[in-house]
């Protein structure tokens, strides 16, 4: 699929596809728009939560790291 807007030279967007040939054009759009938000909201989250500093860090000392920032948050969970 590719995004080449109106008065643009060449296209802007270009997407490759591995669902089944029986997917419709409209469903296709909105899977890929549908990815771009989910990493958007991804990249705002390690913004937000800092998420970023626990790359390569043991899961159980990042989940603990990650406890403690939204304890400091002020969320109790309920």
């Amino acid at each position: 699929m590719i995004e080449w807007p109106e008065g643009e030279e060449a296209p802007t967007k270009y997407w490759f596809s591995t669902l089944p040939a029986n997917v419709g054009f409209r469903q296709l759009v909105d899977i890929a728009k549908l990815r771009w938000r989910i990493e958007r909201d991804y990249h705002d989250l390690k913004q937000e939560v800092g998420l970023g500093h626990f790359e390569g860090t043991h899961p159980t000392t990042a989940a603990q790291r990650l406890r403690a920032r939204i304890d400091g948050l002020g969320y109790d969970g309920r």
